[in-house]
């Protein structure tokens, strides 16, 4: 069964940032390998220790017994997973609290966690014989770009001057057996990624890139400016000006068969084009900073362009579907039953970690 997945891990500044989506690429799915299993236990060790203990704790055993029977209902109530998957989980849930319940078993640490272990492994099976995610790859985003404050989010100025490059676009082949990946976006020149998305039969990908090819030093060493070192050498008001005008630099919208690989892009122009969304008509529902504008706190040495709503019609035509004051963010459609995009914004950032609490709508 094909489907769309797009979950935004991270649009917070940090090394790397996911969003997850399916396409419809059939694959025989294997059991995972040894070494892939001890990955993921290792993990799960990781993820234990955040809270000061093992895989080898009742408490860890008893958290993972609530989370997995609740689950496990969610899963049931979806019917989206083969009988078979729920009822091996039901049984190891089953199993674990049995288990936890009985003194003479769990004393034994060891055997704490083979039935945390198993417990874990029951709730993967289940997980990935979804009917929306098995069968299918996974693309994601690798993003290696950071902010310095939450402002600065998607606006090239500031990635492009403090070097940031890198990142990409891949396919994982094989999700939840193996880590095995084919990068997508080789081609690309020097530049950074962004909010990708899909079409609805998952054949086409939607993504922002930046070329910095022609605006950035290519030297490694190349120091990283943020708008305080801009200012402080004196010539900051004056790149800004320039920035304002070029076209170089900026992000634009793409779209990528992702049968062919072929790529083409969608937007030009002295603008960041950003999240595209696309709508059952065929158009795409986009964040620009083509309103013009700035936010309440802009400085000429530190540019924070205001970002509304957009749409880029089949043939090509831009309308402006938003005047807002400050920024739009957060779009999505869900054909059929939201035939118009929805965006939310903050009365003040709504950008990245900023406040959402402003508006929330139709268009």
């Amino acid at each position: 069964m094909n489907a769309t997945i797009f979950t935004k891990l991270s649009r917070a500044a940090g090394a790397v940032a996911l969003a997850l989506l399916l396409c419809p690429l059939a694959f025989a799915q294997n059991e995972p390998t040894a070494g892939f299993r001890a990955k993921i236990e290792a993990d799960w060790e990781r993820q234990e220790a955040t809270r000061d203990r093992s895989v080898e704790d009742c408490d860890a055993l008893r958290d993972l017994i609530a989370r997995s029977g609740a689950l496990l209902e969610r899963l049931a109530n979806d019917k989206l997973v083969e009988n078979s998957k729920l009822d091996a989980f039901r049984a190891a849930v089953a199993n674990a609290e049995e288990f936890i319940e009985n003194d003479s078993k769990r004393d034994d640490p060891n055997a704490r966690a083979e039935v945390y272990r198993a417990l874990r492994w029951a709730a993967r099976d289940a997980i990935f014989a979804n009917e929306l995610l098995k069968d299918s790859p996974i693309v994601f985003e690798k993003a290696n770009r950071f902010g310095f404050q939450i402002l600065q989010e998607y606006l090239s100025f500031y990635e492009r001057y403090s070097n940031q490059h890198g990142g990409g676009l891949f396919r994982l082949e094989k999700p939840g057996f193996s880590f095995k990946t084919t990068e997508l976006s080789a081609d690309f020149p020097r530049g950074l990624f962004a909010t990708p998305s899909l079409s609805y039969d998952a054949k086409t990908l939607y993504f922002a890139f930046a070329d910095f090819s022609k605006v950035q030093d290519p030297d490694p060493d190349a120091p990283i400016l943020n708008a305080y070192h801009l200012r402080a050498e004196g010539d900051a008001t004056e790149r800004v000006r320039q920035f304002l005008t070029e076209s170089e630099g900026k992000y634009c919208l793409y779209r990528m068969n992702l049968e062919t690989g072929e790529s083409t892009k969608l937007t030009d122009g002295p603008y960041d084009d950003f999240d595209p969304t696309l709508l059952p008509d065929g158009s795409l529902a986009f964040v620009s900073t083509r309103r013009g504008g700035f936010a309440r706190c802009n400085q000429s040495w530190e540019p924070i362009m205001v970002a509304t709503l957009h749409k880029l019609t089949p043939d090509g035509q831009i309308r402006r579907l938003s005047w807002h004051e400050t920024n739009d963010d957060i779009l999505f459609a869900d054909a059929p039953r939201l035939p118009r995009p929805a965006g939310a914004g903050g009365d003040y950032a709504g950008r990245g970690l900023g406040l959402l609490h402003g508006r929330l709508g139709q268009v």
